[in-house]
């Protein structure tokens, strides 16, 4: 398999050059050569339809006020479709996701596992693993502060296979890095944040620790509302037969 390890990664940190802006919502082609991905242990309950806003917990001591196992058949975001394991929550439709409604957050972070990502998705499209957007800033295509992450493969697309799209203020950055190499039986740690750094503002992406892709922005991400989520209902791009679990939300 072409790619790179997590130990050995080409280019793991990818200027804000890196990638040219790829064309929103593009299909590529139908289902060729993909591996469905492997399920893990069988349902243990799911649930569905509109929730509350998740509650708001003390801070812990890395900040997070929303802490979401996702391991014991339920969610304290709104969940919309899929399926509840011991694993974690399974995606089982593209328009599947789990959103959370959190308090605007200038610097903060996102964390979660996800198992069964391999190397070659379900079909040959765009896939979304995770995303945050303003609701009240308008559509989501079109928004000022949208943020996501994407899981893409050889099927028609070109490197980077793994790419971030942030956009503060209308300020756009398309940054990523190219790996290939997954095994679907390893829970990936990933982890978004943002905010203030040492040369201005800066967004990282982390995979088991470690740095792989990392971008300055300009104006500071300041949604009027914040939407953070697991999948993109308005995409309709998240990857069947993957599992979510051990979300972390919170203020950096």
């Amino acid at each position: 398999m072409a790619g790179c390890s997590l130990e050995d990664p080409v280019n793991p940190l990818t200027g804000v050059s890196s990638v040219s802006t790829p064309v929103e919502g593009a299909s590529v082609g139908t289902t060729g050569g993909a591996t469905t991905p492997t399920s893990p242990t069988a349902p243990t309950g799911s649930t569905g339809g509109g929730a509350p806003p998740p509650p708001t917990a003390p801070p812990s001591a890395d900040g997070a006020t929303i802490v979401d196992p996702l391991t014991s058949g339920t969610s304290v975001g709104e969940v919309s479709g899929g399926q509840f394991t011991g694993a974690g929550w399974q995606v089982t439709q593209r328009g599947n996701f789990i959103r959370y409604r959190v308090a605007p957050m200038v610097s903060g972070f996102v964390e979660w596992e996800n198992l069964n990502l391999t190397p070659f998705n379900p079909q040959r499209d765009l896939f979304t693993i995770m995303g945050m957007w303003d609701p009240r800033a308008g559509d989501y295509r079109e928004n000022p502060f949208r943020v996501h992450i994407r899981k893409l493969d050889t099927q028609g697309h070109n490197p980077p296979y793994v790419r971030m799209r942030f956009i503060s203020g209308g300020d756009q950055h398309d940054v990523g890095w190219d790996f290939l190499d997954w095994d679907p039986n390893h829970a990936y740690h990933w982890r978004l944040e943002w905010g203030p750094g040492a040369n201005g503002n800066e967004a990282r992406v982390f995979l088991d620790g470690r740095p792989i892709i990392r971008t300055g922005y300009g104006p500071a991400y300041r949604p009027d509302q914040h939407w953070i989520e697991l999948g993109i209902e308005e995409r309709a791009e998240t990857i069947v037969g993957l599992v979510f679990r051990n979300v972390r939300i919170g203020r950096r």
